[in-house]
């Protein structure tokens, strides 16, 4: 509702997309005032071999072009691992896209990541190449870097789930990250619920927000926590948010933001508590 949005800053409301998008729905989202876009950055399609400079920047290339000349901003979420690294860096038993979910962890797999982002904060970030590149565009860096996709959960973080190795994570992509721009912002990957019911090897938002601040140094390797609080009543989206809120107070982090990467409900479909 427009008096709803004059309430809040441009880029408030946003859009995480489930499918490709075309320059047509980018267009739209643009009528629409639609203040930001969510999309995840796939580092196992961008790089997909150890050979330097083969980057395929095509997709998102189109993605960022359509966001600027409809104003709406981009938040990168940055997931996936390619099978150079999963298999062979990190000696993971995957092929293609069974990799993906394998978050690197090896020096060399965690070099190899940090390599990955910093390159694309060049391209897309602050004076990056695609800006150069593209002078009749308005130009709208990307200054806000979401790490991963609900690590908490191992469908998404493989072999499973570890605060402590999504920190070494964290601090890579920082490093990456800041070695280009000092004055990006870094989020966490969006985080379920509870993943598998709650269940393990499945951990709890925050739980796993919990155990993260216990990890010596990693609260100074983020600046937003970002949850995925799903859920079929509203009383029960703000107790999740409420229970992370609680987190970041015990764990000294009063000031970092909140992002809420991923809610919605559905209006169709098979039976689901979801659809409302």
């Amino acid at each position: 509702a427009g008096s709803a949005q004059a309430a809040v800053p441009p880029g408030f409301y946003g859009v995480s997309p489930q499918t490709h998008l075309g320059t047509t729905d980018l267009d739209r989202m643009g009528r629409g005032k639609v203040g930001t876009l969510r999309f995840e950055m796939a580092w196992g399609l961008i790089d997909p071999s150890s050979a330097a400079g083969d980057y395929n920047w095509a997709a998102t290339d189109a993605l960022v072009a359509d966001a600027a000349r409809n104003g709406i901003e981009l938040l990168p979420f940055v997931y996936s691992t390619p099978e150079w690294v999963a298999a062979d860096l990190d000696r993971h038993k995957c092929t293609g896209n069974e990799c993906y979910p394998v978050a690197p962890r090896s020096r060399a797999a965690l070099r190899a990541w940090q390599a990955f982002l910093a390159d694309a904060v060049s391209r897309y970030g602050p004076n990056g190449e695609f800006w150069a590149l593209n002078p009749q565009l308005p130009e709208d860096p990307i200054t806000v870097w979401q790490i991963w996709n609900e690590q908490n959960s191992p469908s998404f973080y493989k072999p499973k789930p570890k605060p402590k190795a999504y920190a070494k994570l964290l601090d890579a992509s920082g490093r990456g990250i800041n070695s280009v721009d000092r004055g990006a912002e870094i989020i966490l990957g969006g985080m379920f619920g509870t993943p598998l019911g709650g269940r393990k090897p499945g951990i709890s938002a925050w739980r796993f927000l919990e155990g993260l601040y216990d990890v010596k140094g990693a609260k100074q390797d983020f600046d937003g926590v970002a949850p995925h609080p799903y859920a079929a009543k509203l009383k029960k989206v703000k107790a999740q948010v409420n229970l992370l809120r609680a987190e970041m107070r015990k764990g000294g982090d009063r000031n970092a933001e909140l992002w809420m990467t991923e809610l919605g409900w559905g209006s169709g479909g098979p039976k689901n508590p979801l659809n409302r």
